[in-house]
Formats: structure tokens, C-alpha cells, sequence
């Protein structure tokens, strides 16, 4: 089942809806998810939109993928509106920021944590340490979303995301 819905408008329509159910991604054990490449091009279809909703329901994914959906939809000249669902997790809290205007019943969480690496094979400490310092950039690139695009200070958000926080939407996006 692919992880995003779009709702294509009616020509000449000023409102498109963008439905992110799930993981973002590819997923590793079902191949389910569709490519970013995809996404963008469904995405680039809404020329004369002025409206898009992002409606999400996703515990997150892949991080670089989130991430260039969020670049993407704030690239968007259409006015961006987000909507929590249930629950905007990792990857999805990133591109729940890219809304202008932003929703969230009280009862939903998002849960905002350090990247991290899933590893398969030897890997030499060298190797490792590389890793660990693209995880640190990591962080900190999204601790800057955070801080620019929430109500969290920078340190705030550096704490959160260390602690592996669950928050509700109104904590972290009110």
C-alpha cells in the first residue's frame, strides 16, 4: 500500500489534498511506499492550485526523504496547509512543519528523536565514526527546522530529540 495519497482537483479547481498514511519511504520489508520521484512529480502536477492540504497519518520514515518533501511543499507557490490525523512521528513531524497553517487536535502525538542508522555488515571504527559524525549533521539540521518552525528553541529541541520524545501536536506545533 503506497504511503501518500493525492486527490487530484477538479480542473480549474484552486484546492488539492495530499494524504500521508503511514511510512515514508520505501518500506524494507514490503517494498510498499512510493519513491520520492514520484512524489514529486504528482506534487509538480498541481500547477494552477493555489490550496494544498497535507493531511498526516505516519509514524515517519526515511528522514532525507521527509526532508525533501518539506523543501518541496515550501517551495510550492499553493498556500500549504497541514493536518494532523493521529500521529506526525519523526520524518512526518518535518514535513508537518512545512504547513503555513497548521492543525492539530489535542489527542494526536508526534514523537521528535536523535537520527539514527540501521547497520548490516562490518564496518571498521573509522567507517563508524564517519557515521556517526553524518548523524550529528543530521541533528542538527533538523534542530534547526524545529527551532524555525515550531515553538522550541534550538536547545529545546536538541533536548527533546535526545530524550526520544512523545509529545503531543499541541506541545511541539502550538
Amino acid at each position: 500500500m503506497s504511503w501518500y495519497t493525492m486527490q487530484a482537483p477538479e480542473p480549474g479547481a484552486p484546492r488539492a489534498t495530499i494524504n500521508i498514511i503511514g511510512k515514508i519511504g520505501r518500506d524494507w520489508y514490503d517494498d510498499g511506499g512510493v519513491d520520492l520521484e514520484e512524489f514529486l512529480a504528482q506534487l509538480n502536477s498541481f500547477a494552477n492550485v493555489t490550496e494544498i492540504e497535507v493531511v498526516i497519518a505516519s509514524n515517519g520514515g526515511s528522514y532525507l526523504i521527509g526532508l525533501a518533501i518539506y523543501n518541496a511543499l515550501r517551495a510550492s507557490s499553493a498556500t500549504i496547509i497541514t493536518r494532523i490525523l493521529s500521529e506526525a512521528s519523526s520524518a512526518a513531524s518535518i514535513i508537518f512543519l512545512a504547513g503555513e497553517e497548521r492543525h492539530t487536535p489535542p489527542n494526536t502525538l508526534s514523537l521528535i528523536h536523535d537520527p539514527a542508522n540501521v547497520l548490516y555488515g562490518v564496518f571498521t571504527a573509522e567507517e563508524l565514526n564517519a557515521m556517526a559524525a553524518d548523524l550529528q549533521i543530521i541533528k542538527q539540521q533538523a534542530a534547526g527546522i524545529y527551532e524555525e518552525r515550531s515553538n522550541l528553541s534550538r536547545d529545546e529541541a536538541l533536548a527533546l530529540m535526545a530524550a526520544d520524545s512523545l509529545l503531543t501536536g499541541q506541545d511541539l506545533f502550538d
